[in-house]
């Protein structure tokens, strides 16, 4: 990797995420085969993240063939203000 003129190395710009971080986390509780079992927790200590994190990044990659929006169906409606 080539350094910049001032001696300082590039930086990777951040890749936004395109899902909906609201903060919250559901918990679940999934069974694989031992052989599988031993392939996520080998492939997450490769890689250095967690089981959670490699699930949660293969669903999202994965399961793209629906789509959930959310059109605010929940938001009180504001009334319209009419002049006088």
């Amino acid at each position: 990797m080539a350094n910049a003129p001032d001696g300082k190395g590039r930086k990777r710009k951040a890749v936004k995420s395109t899902r909906r971080q609201d903060g919250k986390k559901h918990k679940t509780t999934i069974n694989l085969s031992p052989e599988s079992y031993i392939r996520l927790n080998v492939h997450a200590l490769m890689t250095g993240k967690s089981n959670s994190e490699l699930i949660e990044e293969w669903i999202l990659q994965n399961c793209t063939r629906f789509r959930i929006s959310d059109h605010g169906g929940d938001q009180p409606e504001t009334p319209e203000k009419k002049g006088d």
